[in-house]
């Protein structure tokens, strides 16, 4: 409520723009103004992809290092000075109790300099909302956008979206057309710092093993859907029936999350898995929650992606036994340190990047970290299983999947633009959907398997971590009381689909049959994803240039044997006179452990035992290669020889990371690893 009273003041005070004109303000090399306060920054004679910036006079001086540099890469500046001015033309450096221009006036200046320019960003500089107790309240922000909801308020959010995309839509059809980027800074020096660290990314950065690097880190399960965007360490609500159905949409979370990965993420990368369940392989020791997700964010990736709940000044918090533990809180941002290997984060939760609330935001504190990662993605507002998976696959798919062309020829916002309009391309429909069998009428019918199933099981419900408990009890069933029946006969459909989807269907229709059973907006998800694209935010520059890894094919057969040596080989362009090391890599297919489950039973205790148990089995599922070796080639050509191991067999991947000292190559390719010989002429 408070939160809605504020966004509706917020806009009346924007009405009272007209008393506050954008005025200009000379910067040391403008050397041109139009009419409508734009300053063309050292224009060159022939034509060059103009950059929009629009920035409040106190952050000029500190953004000049950033636009000296990008100039440098053959962009052109027009910049919009946001300033107040008093009734002699002079600028009003004092307070300002309301917004400089609204929204809507910002974006007509913007709507009328790009009829005249081939726009390749606009550049936001300043917080969307003045924070409690900012000494200027409005006068150094660029007020966030606000867009009418479709969809959220079902899922109980606000009916208004904080949008930054309304200032790169230039053809009013409610969607950027250009990227969108955001320093969300509130002083000088924090500009500086990001700058900094911006520039230091793209020219300071060593090519190494972290640019094939991928840390994927999945919250807890079975969280009560109400506690989300709530004070830190909120108590929950003993709601059994909220708590079930939230426990079957965060299921629905974990298994597209995990079908994503496989499917979107290319096998020559690098993965680590974590994932905050207490059953779960990938799961540390719940003391360490933070300091793993510190460790993971400053090891150095080429991307670290967080899935899960969130809140404004955190992620999402896990109760086991008695204790309440922390995933990452806002006051753990001092602790970010990846200085010369930053990762690009992804924040797939609510709130954490709700830019236009009366405090910094979690994603805003992770952007302006001076060692932290060097852009953030975020919402601002509550998001939801389907438009999370549709876009995070999507932007994976966009990001990691493009063989037309150069990855490193895309800046980090044209990535999210591309994935925001393949995340609103239609699925495609196969020419036998029945064969997909996910009819949502048959997970709710009452037909012979289903009783079957209710026969010779017991009733369990969801706990909080996301597993199975059994409740003897099966009689005077209440609605919610059917969950183990629908998750069972919905993982069973997801896993008759996953198969079938290889050969002629999408990641994307399996989503849309799964949600037409647990998404309450089945019948608009279209809305869905479209509020998903407004809502989830860049916090950093859309004109990164990312530290992709090249690509390079390899050769070898495509069946091996266990037990039998086999050869790689490849060659990498572009190499005369310079040595490479090698490093060839055997793994199973799909990111999949070889480690065994291990035997939870009962509630967490905090022990020695349980201690070294959980962080050996963390440690030990994340090591998906089974055998490496490593040489060194010159001129580009290399070989490369694997013995699979004895028993060693299934669907696999054999990869290779090339590196030079300043260059760095992977490939992959899927293989089939067979029994050896001698075994299957026994046999």
């Amino acid at each position: 409520m408070k939160r809605a009273l504020l966004f509706t003041l917020c806009q009346l005070l924007s009405a009272l723009f007209f008393a506050f004109p954008v005025g200009l303000i000379t910067v040391k090399n403008a050397c041109s103004f139009d009419d409508d306060g734009w300053k063309s920054v050292e224009r060159a004679e022939n034509e060059k992809p103009a950059v929009l910036v629009v920035c409040p006079p106190v952050f000029e001086s500190a953004l000049q290092p950033w636009i000296e540099y990008r100039r440098s890469q053959g962009y052109e500046f027009l910049l919009l000075s946001l300033a107040a001015t008093n009734s002699d033309g002079s600028v009003d450096e004092g307070i300002q109790l309301e917004p400089v221009a609204s929204p809507g006036e910002i974006k007509a200046k913007i709507l009328k300099v790009a009829k005249d320019h081939d726009i390749a960003a606009v550049v936001l500089v300043g917080d969307g909302a003045p924070t409690l107790g900012s000494q200027y309240n409005w006068r150094d922000v660029v007020p966030a956008a606000r867009v009418r909801s479709l969809t959220l308020e079902v899922f109980g959010g606000e009916d208004v979206i904080a949008t930054d995309s309304f200032y790169g839509d230039l053809d009013d059809d409610g969607f950027a057309d250009v990227p969108v980027g955001r320093f969300p800074v509130e002083t000088p020096e924090e500009l500086r710092a990001l700058v900094a660290k911006i520039i230091r990314y793209e020219t300071s950065s060593p090519a190494g093993n972290w640019m094939r690097r991928i840390n994927l880190y999945a919250g807890p399960n079975g969280v009560d859907l109400r506690v989300i965007g709530s004070r830190q360490g909120g108590e929950l609500s003993d709601s059994s029936q909220t708590r079930g159905i939230s426990s079957l949409v965060d299921s629905i979370i974990d298994n597209t999350a995990r079908k994503m990965f496989a499917q979107f993420l290319p096998q020559e990368f690098s993965v680590s898995l974590t994932q905050c369940s207490l059953r779960n392989n990938f799961c540390p020791y719940p003391p360490d929650f933070t300091d793993v997700f510190v460790q993971r964010a400053n090891e150095g990736s080429l991307f670290f992606v967080y899935m899960g709940h969130g809140r404004v000044l955190g992620l999402d918090r896990f109760v086991a036994g008695n204790r309440d533990y922390g995933i990452f809180e806002i006051e753990d941002c001092d602790r970010l340190n990846a200085a010369n290997h930053a990762p690009i984060a992804f924040f797939f939760a609510c709130y954490t990047g709700a830019y236009d609330a009366n405090c910094a935001s979690l994603a805003e504190k992770v952007a302006l970290a001076p060692n932290g990662p060097v852009a953030v993605y975020a919402a601002s507002r509550l998001s939801a299983p389907y438009g999370m998976s549709v876009l995070g696959a999507s932007l994976l798919e966009c990001a990691l999947n493009d063989e037309s062309e150069s990855l490193e020829e895309h800046t980090l916002g044209e990535i999210i633009l591309q994935a925001q309009k393949r995340a609103m391309t239609p699925s495609t429909e196969i020419e036998d959907e029945e064969a997909l069998e996910f009819n949502p009428e048959d997970v709710f019918s009452e037909d012979s398997e289903a009783k079957k199933d209710d026969e010779n099981s017991p009733n369990p419900t969801l706990t909080l971590d996301g597993e199975m408990e059994n409740n003897v009890s099966n009689k005077n069933k209440q609605p919610g009381e059917h969950i183990e029946m629908i998750n069972r006969r919905l993982q069973k459909s997801l896993d008759r689909a996953k198969e079938l989807e290889r050969i002629r269907s999408s990641f994307r229709l399996t989503l849309e049959r799964a949600a037409a059973i647990f998404d309450p907006t089945a019948r608009r998800l279209d809305e869905q994803i479209r509020d998903h694209i407004l809502e989830f935010n860049l916090f950093g520059d859309p004109l990164l240039r990312i530290h992709f890894p090249k690509r390079v094919n390899i050769e070898l057969n495509d069946v091996v044997y266990s037990g039998t040596e086999f050869e790689v080989s490849g060659s990498i362009p572009q190499t005369a006179n310079k040595e490479y090391m090698v490093q060839a890599e055997l793994l199973l297919s799909d990111f999949r452990s070889r480690v065994t489950t291990p035997d939870r039973k009962g509630p967490f205790e905090e022990s020695k035992k349980n201690e070294e148990e959980y962080r050996q089995t963390y440690l030990e599922s994340n090591v998906f290669v089974v055998d490496a070796v490593r040489t060194t080639s010159r001129d580009g050509n290399f070989t490369a020889k694997i013995i699979p191991p004895n028993g060693f067999t299934g669907e696999s991947v054999v990869r290779i990371a090339a590196f030079d000292g300043k260059n760095f190559y992977i490939g992959s390719k899927k293989i089939f690893v067979r029994p050896s010989v001698s075994t299957e002429q026994e046999r």
